[in-house]
């Protein structure tokens, strides 16, 4: 399986968010959709960087209340992990975890496609490792053979 077959499976479900957006709205966003991680994307959903609560609150310890009216621009990781439509579920996973994230974006060409995240491709794996055992089960018992 591929991480476009996953998207198709799973859904593409990103938090987005502009450059120019100040933290406060970053920080207020991931709340209110319980996400941990936003991408950052500018003109045509290029994908500039990604920003997350723990940025966030560096941001805060650093700069205190003045981080609140602070662009995400300049919190934001620029030099984020991705991977493409065509890579396998495995790479994918192999990349998370070599990485230590839990979340990683699909970008084609700059262009955000959507976001993986490792609930979602172990999900998919077992229940990939599933059909498979009981397509083997049924092998084995012999059903739908006269």
């Amino acid at each position: 399986m591929n991480v476009e077959q996953l998207l198709k499976i799973k859904g593409v479900d990103a938090t987005v968010i502009g450059p120019d957006e100040t933290i406060a709205a970053a920080a207020r966003l991931l709340a209110e959709r319980n996400r941990g991680l936003a991408l950052v994307c500018g003109a045509d959903n290029k994908l500039l960087g990604v920003v997350s609560v723990i940025d966030i609150s560096r941001a805060v310890g650093e700069f205190g209340a003045r981080a609140s009216a602070m662009t995400v621009e300049t919190i934001m990781t620029r030099n984020f992990c991705s991977c493409r439509l065509e890579d396998s579920v495995e790479e994918a996973l192999r990349k998370m975890t070599e990485r230590r994230i839990r979340q990683m974006p699909i970008v084609e060409d700059g262009v955000l496609k959507g976001l993986l995240n490792m609930r979602g491709v172990l999900e998919a794996r077992f229940e990939e490792a599933d059909m498979r055992a009981e397509e083997m089960r049924q092998y084995v018992v012999g059903a739908g053979y006269h």
